[in-house]
């Protein structure tokens, strides 16, 4: 079975949490499927050399020749620019009638991510490769469903990777005053989203949320982890108080996006003055280390990290203070596979399974709650209790199997689902 990825995102980097989500996933499914992707855009520095380890190939769009024009190009070319001129309206009637907020200007529409000339480039590539099932990548890139030939549409399986529900992410950013994705509505997302046969969901909440906006065909595909048993930080097995000798080691890892900034930022201003009297330091790592500000001593910006688990090797605990997002927040899980506790903001472990039993992570939502918590976890026997509880849930919930099973089950049922359907219409 053939199936091509669509996506504009730049997931052999493996910086990012989505890099993760996608990498992972396709690793997976190249071990039985006969997978490529088709990236929308150009290669950047280093993008060729970093392709060439994967299991599978990835074309770029800006190696396509641009195809001639054709009627239906002008049709829909002529179809986008009535879509931008009536969006101008709106906005400019929402100017006229309401002060926008500084987020929403930012915020680009659906409309601002078609490329037409991209449609006809993926409408060419498809004539040659003929795959039996599409991922597209993000609300952003489902536009270029209109390449499909109405052929090729009767027997590909057309399946979008949503990672989030960009309506509700675009809220909580609002909230925040942050610019987000994508600017979109939960009528004009639900409506896109049933032009789909299947739609991936990351977490249990959007599956439902999903069903309630009239979607019935989605499969739960959350991040999937590995467990990396990292044993706990000397100083603890000797059961030695955080407070009396080595410092109690938080660690948070995040890209420059505001909302991470935001939340790191806000827990260095406000909840670690509060936790003085607790013998603290703080390891951040990422591209967010080039816009902290204002940090004390105890807090060290290590920058990008080659490796990963040598950076939660470091850590007693791991920290997620993001104030806004939507969808599974990766870094949370990627913690607790790495065997550290955490603890984190509500907003921060959104959409993570409900521990049966004991939990690896803590919630708190105040500096007060932050307090505690650390207070709590700088004995010894507390953190290390803790900590026992992260294989077990890690391996349970967002293991490869617990990850990727029902999307499987998918796919190897479509060729026979196609079967039926196609004999059906032959009897017909």
């Amino acid at each position: 079975m053939k199936i091509l990825i669509i996506t504009d995102n730049r997931y052999w980097r493996q910086q990012l949490g989505s890099h993760q989500r996608i990498h992972k996933m396709l690793e997976y499914l190249s071990g039985e499927f006969d997978i490529s992707t088709y990236f929308v855009g150009s290669p950047r520095e280093q993008d060729r050399q970093l392709i060439q380890p994967l299991a599978h190939p990835v074309y770029f769009s800006s190696d396509c020749a641009n195809p001639a024009k054709s009627p239906s190009d002008a049709g829909y070319n002529s179809l986008i620019l009535s879509q931008k001129v009536l969006a101008k309206g709106q906005q400019w009637l929402t100017q006229l009638f309401n002060k926008p907020s500084t987020h929403e200007e930012r915020s680009p529409r659906l409309i601002d991510y078609y490329r037409p000339v991209e449609i006809g480039k993926l409408r060419r590539f498809l004539e040659q490769q003929q795959p039996d099932a599409i991922v597209f990548q993000y609300a952003r890139t489902a536009y270029l469903r209109y390449a499909l030939s109405p052929k090729l549409r009767r027997h590909c399986e057309l399946l979008i990777d949503t990672h989030d529900l960009m309506h509700l992410r675009h809220a909580q950013f609002k909230q925040q005053n942050l610019s987000s994705d994508l600017a979109i509505t939960r009528q004009e997302e639900s409506r896109l989203l049933k032009q789909f046969d299947q739609v991936l969901a990351i977490q249990l909440d959007d599956v439902e949320k999903l069903k309630k906006m009239g979607i019935s065909r989605v499969v739960y595909t959350p991040h999937a982890v590995e467990f990396t048993p990292l044993p706990a930080r000397e100083h603890l097995g000797q059961g030695t108080s955080t407070t009396q000798s080595q410092p109690l080691t938080l660690g948070f890892i995040g890209s420059s996006m505001r909302s991470n900034l935001q939340g790191i930022q806000w827990f260095i201003d406000t909840v670690m003055p509060m936790c003085k009297h607790l013998h603290l330091q703080l390891l951040v790592a990422g591209s967010v280390c080039s816009q902290l500000k204002n940090h004390a001593n105890n807090v060290i910006a290590l920058g990008f990290q080659e490796q990963v688990a040598d950076f939660y090797r470091q850590l007693d605990i791991a920290i997620n203070p993001v104030l806004a997002g939507g969808g599974l927040k990766i870094k949370s899980v990627e913690a607790i596979s790495h065997n550290r506790p955490l603890i984190s903001t509500s907003t921060g472990v959104e959409g993570m399974e409900s521990p049966m039993g004991g939990s690896p992570f803590l919630v708190c939502d105040t500096p007060e709650d932050w307090c505690k918590a650390l207070e709590k976890l700088s004995l010894p026997e507390e953190l290390l209790k803790m900590q026992r509880h992260c294989q077990p849930y890690a391996e349970k919930y967002y293991s490869r199997k617990a990850a990727y099973g029902e999307l499987m089950n998918v796919l190897r049922q479509w060729p026979t689902t196609q079967a039926s359907k196609s004999l059906a219409t032959h009897h017909s």
